[in-house]
């Protein structure tokens, strides 16, 4: 897995050029189409997503930063589909984790990014 940081500005404009969203801000979550509007003031979390990256601009302790996390060629990865319970967020949304090896060849999870959604227009 690479993770890469970003600038926020240049996050959130390709982020908007990707097909799903998971938003988190004070007032409201939503997920599914990509917004085309997002309010910096108001956003705790909000990762874009399609099937091979995610681009996730989250608040931290000085502020919002941003990162895009994609698969590197050779990546063991485990890809998971859960249903979801709440209409209104759609009915299912796809997630993948990265798996390394420590030096006993133990396997644990480095991380994890969301690849896919299904559902109806909210």
């Amino acid at each position: 897995m690479n993770i890469e940081p970003m600038e926020v500005n240049r996050a959130l404009e390709q982020g908007r050029a990707m097909p799903y969203a998971l938003a988190r801000s004070l007032s409201r979550v939503t997920l599914g189409p990509a917004p085309q509007g997002v309010d910096p003031a108001e956003l705790l979390e909000i990762r874009f997503f399609d099937a091979s990256e995610e681009i996730r601009v989250f608040r931290g302790p000085e502020g919002l930063r941003a990162v895009r996390t994609t698969v590197r060629e050779g990546d063991v990865t485990l890809e998971e589909r859960r249903a979801l319970a709440n209409p209104a967020f759609g009915t299912s949304v796809t997630v993948c984790r990265t798996l390394e090896f420590d030096e006993d060849g133990q396997a644990y999870v480095a991380g994890v990014r969301l690849t896919g959604w299904e559902g109806g227009e909210l």
